[in-house]
């Protein structure tokens, strides 16, 4: 129960970012695709590896944000 609050608390905060980079052409099958390598290095008990991923898929969508925020 606890996991779960956490995780809808934690997607009600970003919901704004989400958004807002989702209206990059293309963006959200690349987020697909980062995931998708954060999953794959977990599965593979790659913890580095999952790390570097989600800290890489972090940045972008920062980078995606700003670039969406400073384009209005």
């Amino acid at each position: 129960d606890y996991l779960a609050e956490l995780t809808l608390a934690t997607r009600a905060r970003v919901q704004p970012f989400r958004r807002a980079q989702f209206r990059t052409l293309g963006r959200f099958a690349k987020s697909h695709q980062e995931h998708d390598q954060v999953v794959v290095a977990i599965l593979r008990g790659e913890r580095e590896r999952a790390a570097t991923a989600m800290r890489a898929h972090i940045v972008t969508v920062r980078e995606t944000y700003t670039a969406y925020v400073e384009s209005l």
